[in-house]
This record gives C-alpha cells, sequence and structure tokens, in this order.
C-alpha cells in the first residue's frame, strides 16, 4: 500500500492553533450521549444535520457535524462526523477497510493505532471529480465515529497538515459505559483453560469423544438470515497422547476435511502474543481453504498453545477474506478476543 503521511498538526505551534482555529462544542440532537469537541479552522462554516431520530442504528451512518471551508479549485474541502451503533466485535481498522469496499473507495493507506481506532486515506469520485480523504474510525463500547475530511484530490496536500488538526482534536465528552461492542461470555473448559467469547457466538460441547484429547466446545456465528457463518473450536490435547505442535495444527486440519472442507495454501504464520504466564509458547497458522465440491471458499485458522501437559488448540473456519470481508472481520475479532483472554 502507499506510503502516506498522518499529519496530526505537529506544525502548529500554541499560537498558531490559538489564532487559526477554535473549539466547537456540540451536542447533536440534544443527546449528551453524542456530545463532542474538536478543534475547525476558523472562517469553516457549520452546516446544518438533520436525522429522524437522536440515537444511533446499527444500518446507518448519523451525521453529527458537518463543516465546510472554502471554496479551492472548484470545491469545497469538507470534515464530516458521523456515528453509527455497532452490534459485532470488529477492529476500527477492520470496519474502515470495510467502509471502503461497500463504498467502493480506493484504500490508499491505513494506520491502525488500536483496536479502536484506526487512521486512513481514501479516494473517490464525487459528479466525475476526484476526491482525497482523511479518514478515521473511533470506537467506544458499542458506539462507532467516523470522521471524514474531504477536499479535491488535487487541493488534499495543501489542507493535509490541516486536517491533522481536527483527527487529533476530537473527543467524546462523555464516554461509554460498556467496555466493548459486545458482553464478553467467560467459558472454562475441562478446568484447563478459560477464555472469554462474545454473546452473538453460540457454545456447544462437542458430543464426541477424541482419543487424544479431553474436552472440546465449538462456538458458531451466525449471519442477519440466521445461517452460520463462522465456526470456532476450543479443545485440549494431552501431550503424552499427541506430542507435536505440527501434529495438532494437522489433526485439526483434518478435522475439517471430515466436513468437506480442504485446507491448501498456507496464508500467514506468526506467533501469540500469550497474555498468561502459565503458557509456554503458542504460534497461529492460517490457511486458505474450499468446499468440496464447490467454489465457496474459506479460511481455515490453527493455534496451538503449549502449557506443561497440554495443547490447547483454537480453530476458526471462516468466510475468505476477499469474497465476505465484513464476515472474515467480525469473526476474526471474535477469534482474536478468545485468543487475548486464554487463562
Amino acid at each position: 500500500m502507499t506510503q502516506i503521511d498522518f499529519p496530526i498538526g505537529q506544525n502548529f505551534s500554541k499560537a498558531k492553533l490559538k489564532a487559526q482555529f477554535h473549539l466547537i462544542k456540540d451536542t447533536p440532537y440534544n443527546n449528551p450521549e453524542l456530545a463532542y469537541k474538536i478543534l475547525i479552522p476558523k472562517g469553516w462554516e457549520s452546516e446544518s444535520i438533520q436525522a429522524e431520530s437522536k440515537d444511533l442504528n446499527p444500518n446507518t451512518l448519523k451525521p453529527l457535524g458537518i463543516f465546510k471551508g472554502p471554496e479551492d479549485g472548484g470545491a469545497n474541502p469538507f470534515v464530516q462526523i458521523q456515528a453509527v451503533q455497532l452490534v459485532r466485535e470488529i477492529t476500527a481498522a477492520n470496519w474502515l477497510r470495510h467502509y471502503a469496499i461497500a463504498t467502493e473507495r480506493k484504500l490508499l493507506a491505513i494506520k491502525p493505532i488500536s483496536d479502536n481506532f484506526a487512521d486512513s486515506v481514501m479516494e473517490f469520485l464525487i459528479d466525475g471529480h476526484p476526491f482525497t480523504a482523511r479518514a478515521t474510525a473511533s470506537i467506544d463500547g458499542d458506539r462507532l465515529f467516523f470522521m471524514l475530511n474531504l477536499a479535491l484530490s488535487s487541493t488534499y496536500d495543501k489542507l493535509a497538515e490541516i486536517f491533522g488538526v481536527p483527527v487529533v482534536s476530537f473527543n467524546l465528552q462523555r464516554g461509554s459505559s460498556k467496555k466493548s461492542i459486545e458482553k464478553h461470555i467467560p467459558y472454562n473448559l475441562d478446568e484447563i483453560v478459560r477464555f472469554n467469547c462474545p454473546d452473538s457466538w453460540k457454545y456447544r460441547l462437542v458430543a464426541e469423544k477424541r482419543p487424544a484429547g479431553k474436552e472440546a466446545a465449538d462456538l458458531f456465528s451466525h449471519d442477519p438470515d440466521g445461517n452460520v457463518c463462522g465456526r470456532m473450536r476450543v479443545k485440549t490435547v494431552e501431550k503424552k497422547v499427541s506430542p507435536g505442535v505440527e501434529t495438532q495444527i494437522q489433526d485439526t486440519i483434518a478435522e475439517y476435511k471430515d466436513g468437506n472442507v480442504i485446507a491448501d495454501n498456507l496464508l500467514e504464520s506468526i506467533e501469540v502474543e500469550l497474555g498468561s504466564d502459565r503458557f509456554d509458547s503458542g504460534v497461529v497458522k492460517a490457511f486458505s481453504a474450499h468446499v468440496d465440491g464447490n467454489e465457496i471458499r474459506q479460511e481455515v485458522w490453527v493455534a496451538v498453545i503449549e502449557v506443561p501437559e497440554y495443547y490447547i488448540v483454537v480453530s476458526l473456519l471462516t468466510p475468505f477474506r476477499e469474497q465476505g470481508f465484513y464476515l472474515w472481520a467480525i469473526n476474526r475479532r471474535a477469534y482474536d478476543i478468545v485468543l487475548e483472554t486464554l487463562a
């Protein structure tokens, strides 16, 4: 992806900031949950916003503020602030990627800062004219705040430093009481491993007896139509019965093969960031896969974490990222939450 800078107004001294920007405090729709403050260039006009309800909903971005700059090159630059309610766990960066795909915008660069904040630059056409935008996503509880700072592509570079000031100065006046998008449910598997998983995933102990293992549990994610769109399995395996990390990976892939999911190419191989001292080591491998007999693409992720007497194996079956990005993104976030909370 193109190397692009993300200015944050560092070239403005305190005196210049005071001279060229003013602090806006607003409570859109008289809803204190949406109150924010932001630095906007002096001389930029605040435009009216409208919505049917003061509350956020999960289907539509709600405008919270629109600020229009002076015309340059035949068009006005804008700072737009919007928000949406989230119902499934997703990272800010993957929400921006999903937004770019859904709105057919070209993502020139993206900079994930944390799971809950990401910065990006996008390019798109409006009435045939090329525009460039600095786009950020910030997650607070189950709310996502989206800022779009846009200008004609021919004028964007001279506004890039100015756009950095609203990005870094935007703050909510009241944080969410929720710690996460979804409630995270704790599970305890076989008294060997504990983990949390988003509430939208349905938990079921595996009924069949596994000769090399102890207990196993499946978790299922469903799309809005009720169809299964993701599956995780968490299992424990005794080392003395089935030794070797690679053996656990191949055995897990074989389990999916029994369900007609055939893993083929290795996509990624990374070390797990372990959140507990009781774990010796961990590795995650991701494979592209297909359903036997058709062209449906999938991905199989397998994590193997070692404790002295056991392997803890966490696998994920999810749609292929290039064929169903949003479903892939929410499944991957849930998978990461399980791995991050292993204890």
